[in-house]
């Protein structure tokens, strides 16, 4: 396990795989594949956790997430690098994720 730095990963053409909501925990987790760098060849598997998460919104079109998901169908996402909420933006739709704590785990 290889936790990296949010501010520092780039997820523009990034799969959403699924998100992974746990009400007890307080505690979402969103699986996706990324590129590492832009001179990588294929994507890479990661997981970003959320922690404490006090709130979720969105909006997403699951045919539009369907249609872009070979060449990926996330945009671009603004993380929080402590506390508080985190964007991700879609070709359509966007999830923001309001947390105590965020990291980014390769998988």
């Amino acid at each position: 396990m290889n936790i990296i730095d949010v501010t520092s990963i780039d997820l523009h053409d990034a799969i959403i795989e699924s998100i992974d909501i746990k009400i007890p925990d307080q505690s979402t987790k969103i699986r996706l594949k990324y590129y590492e760098s832009t001179d990588a060849k294929e994507r890479s598997s990661g997981v970003i956790a959320f922690r404490l998460v006090s709130a979720i919104s969105g909006l997403l079109e699951f045919n539009a997430l369907l249609d872009n998901s070979r060449s990926g169908n996330i945009y671009h996402w603004n993380p929080s690098p402590a506390s508080g909420t985190s964007y991700i933006y879609f070709l359509e739709g966007c999830l923001s994720v309001s947390a105590n704590s965020i990291e980014f785990v390769q998988a």
